[in-house]
């Protein structure tokens, strides 16, 4: 696409970052390289098959553009990116970089490198919390100037500002959390480092180059940010086409340094734990879809403690494998690893036992915004007991009804463990207003459920 001869014009009498008047000898040089350069441009869109349009605002006596929009692939359609003079005149290239779809994020398909945007899970916006990233050890303070901004041409003296990056490295890929992508990412976004803000910036080791960009995404993205929640409490999600507002939730602080995932966790349980991180105006939903995470490992939980009753029954010196009666124990034993054999509150209950111990169940028990709802003697819900913390009082069978019981009222009336019919919980009822406690204790066996169930790199 040409440029425009016709439109407004805005005057260009001072140099570039405010560096006071130039001589009409070098504005014309410089005008000059902007219009090789918006050639260049156009050649690598027009061979990228990536169009490009012009403003009809340009700078005085040059033709040349004020803003340009580039309408990059996002799947099957595109995706109009308006970048202003100091930024597309910085642009190395087009070719190769595409949208991914579901994402904020952007990809370059030459070298596999992913830049998604991330979100703060708490509300909703652009992630921008320096703080708890700086908090993080491990994480390298750096310097970022404004210079780099177009809009510095408003301001005589470009600011240098403090920003954070945290980096880490495994055989797959470096990750790093960064201020820093690529124009057609920014998009415009506000030059003050301050406000702008982070990004998960992805970079696979050659033999992972080919992996696409959302199996990144969705899998190692995923994982990593998991498990910055889990240590560090960060509240960082990648920014997707709906985002909604999730609660934060207390936690200690950890010493830990980030480091690359060991773990590989099951797409399905990373689904329901993301959207439940950002429903948190959706108590309901919240609280369902972390217990959901629980339901998801059921089977495979079951199994691992069918397996153990029948190692343990073949271990003891009385076991003969030609006698009938043994061989039928065997079977009875098995009987339990087909989902259905057992209720659904014996196979949380079952689920509770193989993912977490004792002493951790009780030390989030313990957590005074948990112990000062879940324990009064008062409860702000029907149909549950206050948990008894005591040493000789079995805790896992306790959370296991209190959780189940909830989930039943959440899903439809049923008979609950004690013979008696439970209301409905309901969106906006003040009941549903109470179970912050309860989210609470369900997300965090929620992680413990996708840590035991999560597989080695």
């Amino acid at each position: 696409m040409t440029v425009a001869d016709a439109g407004p014009t805005v005057p260009f009498s001072s140099g570039p970052l405010g560096t006071g008047p130039e001589s009409e000898e070098d504005r014309e040089n410089r005008f000059a390289a902007l219009r090789e350069r918006l050639q260049a441009l156009e050649e690598q869109g027009r061979l990228a098959g990536i169009s490009i349009e012009h403003s009809e605002q340009h700078l005085e006596g040059s033709g040349i553009p004020l803003f340009v929009v580039i309408n990059l692939p996002k799947g099957k359609e595109f995706k109009p990116v308006p970048l202003n003079l100091g930024q597309w005149d910085k642009v190395p290239r087009l070719e190769g970089y595409r949208f991914v779809e579901g994402y904020e994020a952007l990809w370059d398909t030459t070298d596999g490198t992913v830049w998604a945007t991330l979100a703060d899970v708490a509300n909703g916006r652009n992630f921008e919390n320096s703080e708890i990233l700086a908090g993080i050890p491990g994480v390298e303070k750096i310097k970022l100037s404004t210079s780099n901004s177009w809009s510095n041409s408003l301001m005589p003296n470009p600011a240098e500002v403090d920003s954070y990056r945290l980096r880490v490295e495994g055989t797959e890929a470096a990750l790093e959390i960064t201020q820093v992508a690529p124009p057609l990412l920014t998009n415009g976004v506000t030059f003050l480092y301050q406000d702008y803000p982070y990004f998960l910036k992805i970079q696979p080791n050659a033999e992972f180059a080919r992996e696409h960009a959302v199996q990144l995404l969705s899998g190692l993205a995923r994982d990593f940010l998991f498990d910055l929640d889990v240590v560090h409490n960060l509240g960082a999600g990648l920014l997707t086409l709906q985002q909604t507002r999730a609660e934060n939730i207390e936690v200690e602080p950890s010493v830990s340094e980030a480091r690359f995932p060991n773990i590989s966790y099951a797409r399905q349980a990373h689904a329901l734990y993301w959207y439940a991180m950002g429903a948190t105006r959706f108590p309901l939903s919240q609280f369902l879809a972390y217990y959901q995470i629980l339901e998801f490992y059921f089977s495979s939980f079951n199994r691992e403690n069918v397996i153990q009753n029948i190692r343990r029954h073949m271990k003891n010196p009385s076991f003969a494998a030609n006698n009938t009666a043994e061989i039928n124990r065997l079977i009875d034993l098995t009987r339990d690893a087909h989902r259905g054999v057992r209720g659904e509150r014996a196979q949380l209950l079952i689920a509770l036992h193989a993912c977490i111990g004792e002493s951790s169940l009780r030390q989030i028990l313990e957590q005074k915004s948990v112990k000062d709802e879940l324990c009064a003697k008062k409860q702000k819900l029907k149909g549950v007991a206050a948990l008894r913390l005591g040493e000789g009082d079995d805790i896992f069978e306790q959370v296991a009804s209190r959780i189940y019981s909830i989930r039943c009222r959440i899903v439809h009336t049923k008979e609950g463990a004690d013979g008696t019919e439970f209301d409905l919980l309901l969106p906006n009822d003040d009941e549903s207003g109470n179970l912050g406690a309860d989210i609470q204790l369900v997300r965090a066996l929620a992680q413990h459920a996708m840590i035991h169930g999560g597989q080695e790199r």
